[in-house]
């Protein structure tokens, strides 16, 4: 047999043991059992039935192989909980401001008022025959912002503005 097929039939053992690994961290049992039942069991028959090392060679490296895997699924583990918490301590603010200010911007652009106490009617928008003056529409008010924020893409001479409640 030729040592890349053999390399591939390794490459096969090394990923069900990766993969019975992650899911065990993952606490999915089920799935993990599976693996751990039928695919790896398969896996390393097929790789040692093709592979001429004595049994003792074979047995020391899968020990290898499954002492190196959980250090690399641990170290995994603990780079992702690390990046997680520095995400979502440093990253995540700054997203939200990030956000919350480009939101305010175009809330401006619009010609969205927070600072009104005003809070009209909901109605269905009619085509003025003149010009009518800006209305508002409460900030929290989401249907009529969407129809603001519509109405701002249409041509319209009627605009109205967002106020908090």
């Amino acid at each position: 047999m030729s040592a890349n097929h053999l390399d591939s039939r390794w490459d096969q053992v090394v990923r069900d043991f990766r993969q019975f690994c992650v899911l065990r961290r993952q606490e999915r049992r089920a799935d993990s059992e599976l693996i751990l039942r039928q695919s790896l069991p398969q896996s390393i028959a097929e790789w040692s039935k093709h592979d001429t090392d004595n049994a003792g060679v074979k047995k020391a490296r899968l020990d290898a192989m499954f002492q190196q895997e959980q250090r690399r699924i641990e170290d995994a583990c603990l780079l992702n909980e690390l990046l997680s918490a520095q995400l979502k301590h440093e990253f995540l603010p700054v997203l939200c401001s990030s956000v919350s200010a480009i939101v305010g911007e175009e809330l401006r652009r619009a010609g969205i008022d927070r600072d009104s106490d005003q809070r009209p009617a909901r109605r269905e928008p009619q085509v003025p025959a003149e010009p009518a003056p800006r209305s508002r529409v409460a900030f929290d008010d989401i249907p009529s912002v969407i129809d603001l924020l519509l109405d701002n893409d249409r041509p319209s001479p009627r605009r109205r503005q967002l106020v908090p409640n």
